[in-house]
């Protein structure tokens, strides 16, 4: 018996359950038992369905508690994997504020982006204007918007110049309510 044996299941979208090591033909086939011998374990699918696969990894038998109770292990996977995710980003924020004087407007441009693969739903920005401390001097825009995957949304909003030095930021998702790809 192996010590510290850790056992690989790997469940299909159709629901057929594949175990580490069991293969006829080839490939990885339905049924048998798991594998208590190789410290080793792998699933091969020539041909995997379309759709959520899930993976789990079993401890039959867990190293003693003076170990720390727990089996590392690292895990693999290969093939046409599509995470899905949302990745939210500001992007092109342009300011045309060339030789601006107090009082004048000042036209600024942004999008904010999802690079993710799944729609990013009421995600909530903020334009803010920073003063030299990078303190938050003014809060010149908010909203909420819906973005599709790959995509992005324009947003357009005018500044009244004041004399000082600022920086201008746009802030997309600010109370990070929407989990994102880190």
């Amino acid at each position: 018996m192996l010590v510290n044996d850790l056992d690989l299941e790997v469940e299909s979208p159709s629901g057929q359950v594949y175990k580490g090591n069991v293969f006829g033909g080839g490939q990885s086939i339905t049924g048998g038992s798991a594998d208590d011998t190789n410290n080793v374990e792998m699933v091969y699918i020539e041909a995997p369905e379309t759709g959520e696969w899930k993976v789990t990894v079993r401890s039959s038998q867990l190293p003693p508690v003076w170990n720390g109770g727990n089996q590392d292990f690292a895990l693999s996977v290969v093939g046409n994997v599509n995470k899905k995710f949302v990745d939210l980003a500001a992007q092109n924020l342009s300011v045309r504020a060339t030789d601006a004087a107090e009082g004048d407007a000042v036209p600024i441009v942004f999008d904010l982006a999802n690079l993710g693969n799944l729609p990013a739903l009421n995600v909530q920005w903020h334009l803010n204007i920073l003063d030299e401390l990078g303190q938050l001097h003014e809060r010149l825009g908010q909203g909420f918007v819906d973005i599709a995957p790959r995509s992005g949304v324009r947003i357009y909003a005018n500044w009244t110049a004041v004399r000082g030095q600022f920086t201008i930021k746009a802030v997309p998702n600010p109370f990070l309510s929407i989990a994102e790809e880190s």
